[in-house]
């Protein structure tokens, strides 16, 4: 593996509540209060709703040479393949390579679930660069605390430009 890995959470990140002053183009078609409308994607949507920090991810991944492996509440019940299509279905660039997901866990905080990944594939940290985007900061593993990776995004944002920065900052702070 010669890329760094960016570990990517999708609520919270990519696919945010949006709101609109005209009805979005989703199957769903989006709630309607007054004279607003609020949307957010799903995976039986094959969507996400936030293409902005999509794009923000895009960019990330390609200045960084950067892997995408999904670590979302997503995979529980989907496959693999319906989280791809929806995220390049939403604009994530086709440079983007997304190699795999962490087995989401029930029972266990998502920083675990990630660091049993990390084992499970022999990365070495020492060698290969990693970003966590996630809305949440359930990062600490058994062995590893995971959080000097973590980008932490606001739940109604997303992935934002500020939080490019960070991971831009985090990322060259590995080289």
């Amino acid at each position: 593996m010669n890329n760094g890995l960016l570990f990517l959470d999708i609520d919270g990140v990519v696919n945010t509540f949006m709101i609109g002053d005209e009805p979005f183009n989703s199957r769903a078609g989006g709630i309607k209060r007054g004279s607003f409308y609020f949307d957010m994607g799903s995976p039986s949507e094959y969507r996400v709703s936030n293409k902005q920090a999509l794009l923000w991810v895009s960019k990330l991944c390609i200045d960084y040479k950067l892997d995408i492996v999904i670590s979302s509440s997503w995979l529980i019940g989907n496959e693999l393949d319906k989280i791809k299509f929806s995220l390049y279905s939403s604009g994530l660039s086709k440079e983007v390579n997304i190699i795999g997901g962490v087995s989401p866990n029930l029972c266990c905080h998502r920083g675990l679930a990630i660091e049993l990944w990390l084992e499970e594939h022999k990365i070495d940290l020492n060698k290969t660069p990693i970003v966590i985007l996630d809305d949440d900061c359930d990062m600490a593993g058994s062995e590893i605390d995971l959080t000097p990776y973590l980008v932490k995004t606001d739940t109604y944002v997303g992935f934002s430009h500020r939080d490019y920065l960070k991971a831009s900052e985090l990322l060259n702070k590995e080289e």
